[in-house]
């Protein structure tokens, strides 16, 4: 499975708080893209946020885990996403929008 199709029209949905986002087929997942950038992106039954050293605390609090593919030594730049986080659409926007200024390294 490259990506949940269930899970990825519930996170289009929760995002509508955060707006002006596109999602798109990479790689065998679903990213979700904002200027140009991916913050987001959906990998077979979990979604994930983007994170530097700016947010990964909000993560690491949680307990979530980091995207690794490849089960290597040094992950993926982003986190899955704690479900009370991604079943508030308020909080999620401020977990989105810190993900994406991470992704315009702004």
């Amino acid at each position: 499975m490259a990506y949940n199709e269930e899970l990825h029209q519930y996170v289009t949905q929760q995002l509508s708080e955060f707006k002006e986002f596109t999602p798109k087929k990479m790689f065998g997942a679903m990213s979700y893209m904002r200027d140009g950038k991916a913050f987001a992106c959906i990998k077979d039954d979990a979604f994930y946020l983007k994170v530097d050293e700016s947010n990964v605390e909000d993560f690491k609090s949680k307990g979530m885990t980091q995207f690794n593919p490849r089960n290597t030594k040094k992950g993926m730049p982003y986190w899955t996403v704690p479900k009370e986080v991604l079943d508030d659409k308020k909080e999620l926007k401020k977990w989105a929008t810190k993900s994406w200024k991470v992704a315009t390294n702004g």
